[in-house]
C-alpha cells in the first residue's frame, strides 16, 4: 500500500526530531534495511519533505530518524533492482542517494511510489487512485506473491473441487486405468531387477577366485542371472505392448 497507517510510535519520533509531518501524504514502510538485513524502515511523506524511520533491533532500542530531506532539493526519484531485492534513490545535487531497500516482494509497492513522489515533486500535488493500492502481483484472497500478473494462486486453488472434476473424467475409464497403473507398478518393478542381478553378477560369481568352486556351478549362476536378465526385459516389453494397448483403446 501507498498510504498505510503508520504507527503511533513513528509519529511520535518525528514529533520529537521537530520534523512536519502532517498532512502524511504518503506512508509505506520496507523489509529490509539499506544494509540487507531484515529491518522494517517507514517512510513518511509530507508536503514539503520526506523522513525515513528505522524500526529498533531490540525491544531495549528506540526508533530513530534514519533520514530526511527537503523535497525541493531533490532533482528525480527512480528504482534500481538488484539481486533479491531494489533500492529507491533519490537525486540531490546530482548526486543520488539511496533511501530505502526492500526485496523483491515489493517491487511493485516501491516502483509506483517512485512515480508519486516524481509527481509530487514536479506538480506538488499528489492523487492515489483505489486500484494504484492493489498489488496486481499478489492474490486478493491470500496474499500470497504470484509470479506474473493474473496467475491462478496455487494455495486457493479448488482441490476438492479438482479432485472431484478428475474423478468424473476417469470414471467411465476406471477399469483401465486401475489396470493401467497395475502395469505401470509391474514395469517399474521390472525396472528394478537388472541393477540388483548385475549386483549379483559381479558381487556374487565373478568375485569368487579362481578355483573357489566348481566350474559346472560357476556356469550355472551365471545361466541363471542371464536368464533373469532376458526375462526382466520380456516382461518390460509385455508391459509395454499393453500399456500401448490400453492407452489406444
Amino acid at each position: 500500500m501507498l498510504k498505510e497507517d503508520a504507527p503511533a510510535e513513528v509519529l511520535r519520533c518525528l514529533d520529537l526530531a521537530g520534523l512536519n509531518h502532517r498532512p502524511v501524504l504518503l506512508s509505506t514502510n520496507s523489509d529490509i534495511g539499506l544494509d540487507g538485513a531484515p529491518l522494517r524502515h517507514w517512510l513518511i511523506v509530507a508536503q514539503d519533505r520526506l523522513s525515513i524511520v528505522r524500526e529498533p533491533e531490540t525491544t531495549e532500542l528506540s526508533l530513530a530518524i534514519a533520514l530526511t530531506l527537503p523535497l525541493p532539493e531533490l532533482q528525480e526519484f527512480r528504482v534500481t533492482a538488484g539481486v533479491g531485492s531494489g533500492v529507491l534513490q533519490a537525486q540531490r545535487e546530482g548526486v543520488w542517494i539511496d533511501l530505502l531497500r526492500f526485496s523483491n516482494a515489493l517491487h511493485e509497492r516501491f516502483h509506483k511510489l517512485a512515480v508519486k513522489l516524481e509527481q509530487l515533486r514536479s506538480t506538488g500535488t499528489l492523487t492515489i487512485h483505489p486500484e494504484e493500492e492493489v498489488d496486481h502481483r499478489r492474490c486478493p484472497a491470500c496474499g500470497l506473491r504470484l509470479s506474473s500478473v493474473g496467475e491462478t494462486c496455487p494455495r486457493c486453488l479448488p482441490r476438492g473441487a479438482i479432485l472431484q472434476r478428475v474423478w468424473e473424467l476417469i470414471k467411465p475409464q476406471a477399469r483401465g486405468a486401475y489396470l493401467l497403473t497395475a502395469l505401470t507398478v509391474v514395469g517399474v518393478l521390472a525396472e528394478l531387477v537388472p541393477p540388483k542381478l548385475q549386483q549379483y553378477l559381479v558381487d556374487g560369481v565373478l568375485a569368487k577366485p579362481a578355483g573357489g568352486g566348481p566350474a559346472a556351478e560357476f556356469m550355472q549362476s551365471l545361466l541363471l542371472v542371464v536368464l533373469a536378465l532376458a526375462g526382466s526385459r520380456v516382461l518390460l516389453s509385455v508391459v509395454a505392448a499393453a500399456k500401448g494397448r490400453l492407452a489406444v483403446r
